[in-house]
């Protein structure tokens, strides 16, 4: 693996293990529809920066618009708007562990689409995977915390986009480069949000928003929203989507270590147990053969 792309992969690890930290701050505060529009705003800005120091153009061939479209509305709104809106029922330390399990979801899919018969490493690797997740949210399930049950369930969406966002995103970033892409998206979903975004943040009450909230916004727009989708598709070009979620295993860990320390949860075993069972079942479906990448 080439140096520059192994750094890419650490320096996504740390972005996206610090965005669960920095939403929840902020949506303590601020309204999560008003997050979406505003980490909008901001990643496009950083973005049109970036696209100009390099004299990037972007030429757009017309008849792309559909998956542009498909794109848009499963990675850049609907993923953002349930992922925020999760957060502010939820516990950061489930995010990372739900959204890991998308390499498996994406095998499956995969097997599917091309008719293979599901290898049963496939099947064991997604048991595993699926029975951490469990572990994980079954204690809340048993004692029935409703709040964060909801959460829960509003970040399977979440999940389930994201999934599709990194199924049909490749071809697309192949075509266009991952900051062009990441940045026409962007577009399309300030356009798709704006009407109803707008509204909510004409509701918001900017004098009672306190500096941290506003450092948590600024992280998710920047480093989240611009950085790390264009750090996901320029690794896309060079591994599978089924790979991806594998190398950044280290994910949920370092998103549970930072919520313990900054008092957001505390460290129980059915958390533990299901971070080992969730990141056993990713790294087993990495002995998968290629055929099912």
């Amino acid at each position: 693996m080439k140096k520059s792309l192994t750094f890419e992969i650490i320096i996504l690890t740390i972005f996206v293990a610090l965005t669960p930290i920095a939403g929840k701050i902020a949506v303590k505060e601020i309204d999560p529809f008003s997050i979406v529009i505003l980490r909008y705003f901001i990643a496009i800005f950083v973005l049109k920066i970036i696209l100009f120091t390099k004299k990037k153009k972007i030429i757009l061939d017309w008849k792309d618009w559909k998956i542009f479209l498909i794109l848009a509305i499963t990675g850049i709104v609907m993923n953002q708007i349930f992922f925020i809106v999760a957060l502010k029922y939820t516990v950061p330390s489930h995010p990372p562990l739900l959204y890991s399990t998308c390499p498996i979801w994406i095998l499956l899919y995969n097997s599917i689409k091309h008719s293979i018969k599901i290898d049963k490493k496939v099947f064991f690797s997604a048991l595993i995977a699926i029975f951490g997740v469990i572990l994980v949210l079954g204690k809340n399930l048993i004692t029935y915390n409703k709040t964060i049950l909801f959460g829960d369930g509003i970040l399977l969406f979440a999940v389930a986009c994201w999934t599709l966002y990194l199924i049909l995103g490749p071809n697309i970033i192949k075509k266009y480069g991952p900051i062009e892409t990441t940045y026409i998206l962007l577009i399309i979903g300030l356009i798709i949000y704006s009407p109803f975004g707008i509204y909510r943040l004409t509701q918001v009450q900017f004098s009672q928003i306190s500096i941290n909230a506003w450092i948590g916004l600024a992280y998710m727009g920047i480093f989240t929203t611009a950085l790390s989708y264009v750090l996901y598709y320029s690794i896309l070009r060079h591994i599978e989507a089924s790979k991806v979620g594998i190398l950044i295993s280290a994910q949920p860990p370092t998103t549970i270590l930072f919520s313990i320390l900054l008092g957001f949860e505390t460290l129980q075993l059915n958390l533990i147990l299901g971070t080992v069972f969730i990141i056993g079942g990713i790294l087993y479906a990495k002995t998968i053969n290629k055929g099912f990448n």
